[in-house]
């Protein structure tokens, strides 16, 4: 099976010869989340531009579903992946299914209008992510929380076989963060490639599978278990911190000493 994503030898930099990040290589499956850790500026959003099409790279290749990125079109690039940026913040006060619906765009033409089955994907998203009966509510009304939700909802409209998220957990209170790294980590189990950005180190413990570090314009990647440690994260972050295995939840809890 391919992987949904694949880059090879990735590298970005700034004009003024910043290197942002290099020679990045990394793969996601089906089923599989990729969670990416770093400080504020390491590159993280930058990481899932280029990927998007949004950035591109100074050299390397990105693979989407098989296909070279530089042979697809925005439009198939959208079919792929399912982006869910940091804030989402439209001028119009859309409706919650109308801004849903707004994921349906790669299969609608350029003249044509969403019809009754994109209004249907964009309703069993709504449910999927248990805010149907926001549908009819303006989408600038809602909270924090179920916006996060409704965007997430669109990109799973979208019918991409790739979601990103950048730090979907940033501007959330407690409860809805952990709703959201749920969230997360129930669409690997039905199958979506996941990659998420954060500043959490608890979220990729919790996620599990495979983990980016992003540590002055080196990116490691590898399993959470071999790249989540004391060492790595005190370094990471600047402070002391400990991990601590809490046999209530089964797996350790990062905490400053």
């Amino acid at each position: 099976m391919k992987p949904v994503l694949k880059a090879n030898r990735l590298s970005f930099y700034y004009q003024a010869g910043r290197v942002v990040f290099q020679d990045v290589d990394l793969e996601v499956n089906a089923g599989e989340i990729l969670t990416i850790l770093g400080t504020n500026g390491a590159g993280k959003s930058t990481l899932l531009n280029c990927v998007a099409g949004l950035l591109k790279p100074v050299r390397g290749e990105i693979i989407l579903a098989g296909r070279n990125h530089t042979d697809m079109t925005f439009q198939d690039v959208a079919r792929v992946i399912g982006y869910v940026p940091q804030i989402n913040s439209p001028a119009y006060a859309y409706s919650v299914l109308e801004f849903v619906v707004m994921g349906r765009t790669p299969y609608i033409g350029a003249f044509s209008t969403p019809k009754k089955r994109d209004y249907q994907i964009a309703e069993q998203a709504l449910e999927r992510m248990g805010i149907l009966p926001l549908a009819s509510k303006p989408y600038t009304e809602i909270s924090g929380g179920e916006r996060q939700l409704a965007t997430i909802a669109r990109a799973i409209a979208q019918e991409a076989q790739l979601i990103m998220l950048d730090e979907p957990t940033a501007h959330l209170d407690f409860g809805n963060q952990m709703k959201t790294v749920k969230v997360v980590k129930s669409l690997a189990g039905e199958g979506y490639a996941v990659v998420m950005t954060t500043h959490v180190p608890d979220h990729p413990i919790y996620l599990g599978s495979r983990v980016a570090l992003f540590e002055d314009g080196l990116v490691s990647v590898g399993r959470v278990e071999e790249l989540i440690t004391e060492k790595r994260l005190s370094d990471l972050y600047g402070i002391p911190l400990k991990l601590i295995h809490t046999e209530e939840v089964a797996r350790p809890v990062c905490v400053a000493v």
